[in-house]
């Protein structure tokens, strides 16, 4: 897809069929959204990419490969009112734990790194407090 480079987000609907846009007006909606909740321009394109994900799903879901959604550990980061925030190390910083942006290839892994569902990510959040 050549978004390696680009990694860990990019546009990976942009990439896969550049033609497929959001809806008119749910793009109108999300910009909105974005102007009035969100600070960040990685934050604010990383939602319009998974917005474009989202149609590109449901314009082609049928033939794309049955694979998770790769915007949702991040959507839900951000839902839980998470963020992102990459430094001069290449590191992204939650709270008080840091991720290293290491290679695509350095993070590969058959198993997640942690669970996403609520019970793990509420004790995760626990510890933070």
């Amino acid at each position: 897809m050549g978004g390696a480079d680009r990694w860990p987000f990019f546009d990976i609907a942009g990439r896969v069929a550049p033609a497929v846009r959001a809806d008119p007006d749910q793009a109108d909606r999300l910009e909105r959204y974005l102007e009035e909740n969100v600070g960040g321009f990685s934050t604010e394109n990383a939602c319009r990419w998974a917005l474009r994900w989202a149609t590109l799903r449901d314009v082609q879901g049928d033939h794309l490969p049955r694979l998770a959604d790769p915007f949702e550990p991040l959507i839900l980061m951000y839902e839980r009112g998470g963020e992102i925030v990459p430094d001069e190390t290449r590191s992204f910083n939650f709270g008080t734990r840091v991720v290293r942006a290491l290679t695509w290839q350095e993070h590969l892994s058959p198993d997640p790194i942690v669970s996403l569902d609520p019970a793990t990510l509420d004790a995760l959040d626990a510890e933070e407090s």
